[in-house]
């Protein structure tokens, strides 16, 4: 709770998105909020164009979807949900960490994530970005991935795997890069060696 004030504490209505990224996921947003979001983007490399995702980019689609669901106004998304998304990865974390049952290991790694310094500027109020999910996912898969390596039943070991591939596909739906499901590949091969 106390991170999200601090994330929060310089929210006012003159905030603007910080970075280059959070301008075409802004974009995408209203484009899909408009139902104009086009297969191809006339707006970007031009004079070539780029072709978008399909389905839209996971952080645009939520952010449109949650405006209408809830009839908050868009801009207001673009500032609040990076550090409201961002505290989510610790629920994960504690649960990986949960079989050291070391308390102070679990809350010393918790408090020294939340207020890492690059994480905690990468997720402030405005940098409209897939930073904010990223430890979310990370963690998650390595969650999934370690319950897989280290369970005795064949079954249950399977269903981890499974479980943690449908989360690599959200993930990549999420941050579109192919580098972090070959690292997730490599460490599950290396677990089960």
């Amino acid at each position: 709770m106390i991170y999200i004030i601090l994330k929060l504490k310089d929210l006012s209505l003159d905030n603007i998105i910080t970075t280059h990224d959070a301008f075409r996921h802004a974009r995408y947003v209203e484009e899909i909020y408009e139902n104009s979001y086009l297969k191809i983007d006339y707006l970007a490399d031009c004079p070539d164009y780029a072709i978008n995702q399909y389905p839209p980019p996971l952080l645009s689609l939520l952010t449109a979807y949650l405006s209408k669901i809830f009839g908050v106004d868009i801009r207001l998304f673009y500032l609040v949900l990076p550090p409201l998304l961002s505290v989510l990865f610790i629920i994960v974390l504690y649960k990986w960490l949960q079989p050291l049952k070391n308390n102070f290991i679990l809350i010393g790694c918790i408090v020294l994530s939340l207020f890492n310094l690059q994480y905690f500027a990468r997720t402030k109020v405005g940098y409209f970005d897939t930073d904010c999910l990223m430890l979310f996912f990370i963690f998650l898969v390595l969650l999934f991935i370690t319950k897989a390596v280290s369970e005795k039943d064949e079954i249950k070991s399977y269903v981890y795997t499974v479980i943690a591939g449908c989360i690599v596909i959200l993930f990549r739906w999420w941050y579109d890069h192919l580098f972090f499901p070959l690292i997730f590949i490599v460490s599950l091969f290396l677990g089960l060696l």
